[in-house]
């Protein structure tokens, strides 16, 4: 379907292709903070989906959307990756979501997400680790719902299997399928 892109942020994370169309050249580390990286006016309707940067109090980074909820709609996040390929992802998510009505469900695997693993989409509360806090501000934590895209290591185990073979503030989650 599309090229793919090695990278992450964490080093233990380079084996996390992107099924989508960036050149593996120009990926380069962005902020990590509670930045946001994209602009969107939703009434509108700009392409491109609002996403913001943040850091895990462990350190991890992570990114997720924002607009998805006054579209009724969970926003995304993904924790563990640079910002352009969490970029990336989230778009490609949202647009599935809002542009073309996709529907998703907690354990659901994404076979044509990451280029030779699936991804699995988790529902969960807003943790201490991953808070959408432009999200929340946006529109009060009580209205803000969260779907986490969750890679595998390169043996295609996920950080609630056994064997995972990054640490587990690599990837936090917002629980398991």
């Amino acid at each position: 379907m599309f090229g793919a892109l090695a990278a992450g942020a964490d080093p233990h994370a380079q084996h996390v292709a992107v099924a989508g169309q960036v050149d593996p050249e120009s990926d380069v580390d962005g902020p990590v903070g509670d930045l946001p990286i994209a602009d969107l006016d939703v009434d509108r309707g700009s392409p491109p989906h609002p996403q913001n940067f943040g850091q895990s109090r462990d350190g991890a980074p992570f990114a997720y959307t924002i607009g998805l909820t006054e579209h009724g709609h969970p926003e995304f996040v993904i924790a563990g990756l640079r910002p352009t390929i969490s970029h990336a992802l989230l778009n490609d998510m949202a647009a599935r979501a809002c542009d073309h009505h996709a529907q998703f469900h907690h354990g659901q695997h994404v076979t044509d997400l990451l280029d030779g693993y699936d991804a699995i989409l988790i529902y969960g509360p807003i943790t201490r680790e991953l808070y959408p806090g432009t999200a929340c501000g946006r529109y009060r934590q009580d209205q803000v719902r969260l779907r986490q895209i969750v890679w595998p290591d390169p043996n295609g185990c996920y950080p609630w299997d056994c064997g995972y073979q990054f640490p587990k503030d690599t990837q936090p989650t917002l629980g398991r399928p």
